[in-house]
C-alpha cells in the first residue's frame, strides 16, 4: 500500500495537479 501511495503521488507530479487530489480525495 505504501508503495501504491508513492507510485500516486510520482503520477500525480507527471501529469498534474487535478489527479493528486483525486487520490488524496481517496
Amino acid at each position: 500500500a505504501k508503495g501504491q501511495y508513492i507510485r500516486s503521488c510520482v503520477t500525480a507530479s507527471t501529469m498534474g495537479p487535478g489527479i493528486k487530489i483525486n487520490t488524496a480525495r481517496n
